[in-house]
């Protein structure tokens, strides 16, 4: 009869494949939903070269949605405890709980799998866990968190960015480096290891300035790159245009989603080289023009009024809209400067004249005021529009991808001439109130018509607006 000493080491001996690389834990440990991937195969060589000395910097650019985060912050982990039990990992997101997610994933690892990887926890919480028996522990902050007296063997920068309105704040950005400079390089031990590992946003993100101090000769970095469509000389050996994952995206479901993402955000999410955001957001050529209107199916108004009624403060601006088959027609153009009560009725005289179904109104300065009082003293369409994203930049990328992809007619004629030559210099102009008022239509138009797709669009639009908030938030349905 076989005894207890050797069942134990048959069992050791019968994990030791799972606890060869991290693809192998996270092979084992996704069992049922796991694909094996050439990009998997690629990161396990490229990390575990670094775990063994060869690299200390790596930086890891990929799209959404191809696994990074569970190789990195979830398979990685464990492989490493299981393996040095006496080394210390930090994991960083763009948030405390988020970090604390994939703590949580690691825990349950290692204590429901004892017998694969032979380890046990103790100060057992998701954001920090200790290794019973050694000095190694895991500790889960998000960026811009306090890690203080502790110190990292490995650490990880998992996502430090979570949404299009944190990329495009320089603010954010600043801060993000200010934390990296301050706290994660402090951390590290003397042969210490940090993996960046992220989806590209913006040309100033975290990964982009690394790569440029290493370019001014600072610490050199490894910079592993894998867009989703491949480029020439692929570091898998794709062919050019080849998906990185064709069994989760084909090549045609990746140029549907090119083309509503649009150019800018697509070579920065999907393609991890990011453009930059103010050379001509929406450009000339992308402008549809027409002469006979056809059937709409409704026709909506946008107003963006000026914060105060003084002459020296911007112009109040309403664009009317028709919604057709082919996509978002401008019917009208109206600005001036305004004095509160001729902006009331404005709002009544520009609805009377085209009847729309919806009024948008930006829900800000006198636009609040004006909305309220419309909608109890009125019975026209009001609609208070809460702005969406960060500043004026930010918005009209958010929307850049409706012009690119044809579904924006403007009538010929001088105004509406003048309306596109503003967009086209937008954010080099004076005065930009007609492209505040066009932004927020295509906004509405936008999310109302992601609202009737298919879940697919839907999951690309709350990508884009890197929102977790409901798209009806508006009330517009």
């Amino acid at each position: 009869m076989m005894n207890y000493a050797t069942l134990k080491q048959n069992s050791g001996s019968r994990y030791a494949g799972v606890r060869r690389s991290p693809l192998a834990v996270m092979r084992y440990l996704e069992k049922d939903h796991f694909q094996l991937m050439a990009h998997h195969i690629h990161l396990n060589h490229m990390v575990k070269e670094a775990i063994a000395g060869k690299h200390r910097r790596i930086i890891i650019t990929m799209p959404p949605q191809h696994g990074k985060s569970t190789f990195a912050s979830y398979a990685l982990p464990v492989w490493y405890l299981s393996e040095f039990p006496d080394r210390r990992i930090i994991l960083t997101s763009y948030e405390a709980e988020f970090a604390a997610s994939w703590g949580a994933k690691v825990r349950r690892a290692l204590k429901e799998n004892y017998h694969v990887f032979k380890k046990s926890l103790d100060k057992d919480t998701d954001k920090f866990f200790t290794l019973a028996g050694h000095q190694g522990y895991m500790q889960c902050v998000g960026v811009g968190g306090a890690v203080t007296g502790k110190s990292a063997d490995l650490f990880i920068i998992d996502d430090p960015v979570k949404n299009a309105e944190q990329a495009m704040s320089s603010t954010y950005r600043q801060k993000v480096w200010d934390w990296y400079l301050s706290t994660a390089l402090t951390r590290l031990s003397a042969e210490g290891i940090l993996i960046v590992v992220m989806t590209r946003w913006h040309n100033d993100d975290l990964a982009g300035r690394l790569l440029r101090e290493a370019s001014d000769e600072g610490e050199p970095f490894l910079e592993i790159r894998l867009p989703a469509l491949a480029e020439e000389n692929d570091p898998l050996g794709r062919a050019p245009d080849e998906p990185l994952a064709p069994e989760l995206f084909s090549k045609e479901r990746l140029l549907a989603i090119k083309k509503a993402l649009g150019t800018m955000w697509w070579n920065s999410l999907y393609g991890t080289r990011p453009t930059s955001s103010e050379t001509q957001i929406i450009r000339r050529g992308w402008w549809q023009r027409y002469t006979t209107p056809p059937a709409f199916e409704y026709v909506f108004q946008s107003w963006d009024t000026a914060l105060k009624d003084n002459q020296l403060n911007d112009y109040s601006c309403c664009t009317t809209w028709g919604v057709g088959r082919l996509g978002l027609y401008l019917i009208d153009v109206f600005m001036d400067r305004l004095q509160y009560p001729e902006l009331r009725e404005a709002i009544k005289n520009r609805a009377s004249r085209f009847n729309p179904s919806v009024i948008l109104v930006e829900d800000k300065g006198s636009g609040t005021s004006v909305a309220q009082e419309l909608r109890i003293d009125s019975r026209l369409p009001i609609i208070p529009w809460a702005v969406e994203g960060g500043d004026k930049v930010l918005r009209l990328n958010l929307v850049s991808s409706v012009w690119e992809s044809g579904r924006v007619f403007a009538p010929e004629g001088d105004q509406f001439d003048a309306l596109i030559d503003e967009m086209a210099e937008f954010p080099f102009v004076d005065h930009d109130d007609r492209t505040d008022s066009v932004s927020q239509g295509a906004s509405f138009y936008r999310q109302k018509l992601m609202m009737q797709t298919n879940d697919e669009s839907v999951a690309v639009e709350r990508l884009t607006r890197g929102s977790r908030r409901s798209s009806n938030q508006n009330g517009f349905l």
